[in-house]
C-alpha cells in the first residue's frame, strides 16, 4: 500500500535539509541550518540544488562517503543546498 510522508517502517519518506555555506567549503555534512543531520542511506536518490537549480550527480556533486555532499566542478559554490 502506498503512503504519502511517512511510512510505518519509515522507508520511502524525503527529507529536506538547508545548508548556508560561508563559503570555500568543498562538501557538506553534519548539521543542517535547521540542526537536523544530513543522512541518506543510498546517494542514488538525492536531489541536491544549488540556489534554485537542481544539480546533476557525477557532474556537480558527488557522494562517494557515507551522509556527505561533495562538489565536483571548481566553479561551484555549495551555498543554499
Amino acid at each position: 500500500m502506498p503512503y504519502i510522508g511517512k511510512s510505518p517502517t519509515g522507508s520511502g519518506v524525503r527529507q529536506r535539509f538547508h545548508f548556508t555555506a560561508a563559503g570555500g567549503e568543498t562538501s557538506l555534512s553534519g548539521a543542517d541550518d535547521n540542526s537536523k543531520t544530513l543522512k541518506f542511506t543510498d546517494g542514488e536518490f538525492l536531489d541536491v540544488y544549488l540556489n534554485g537549480i537542481l544539480l546533476v550527480q557525477g557532474t556537480d556533486y558527488g557522494v562517494g562517503t557515507t551522509n556527505t555532499i561533495r562538489r565536483h566542478c571548481r566553479d561551484c559554490r555549495l551555498r543554499h543546498l
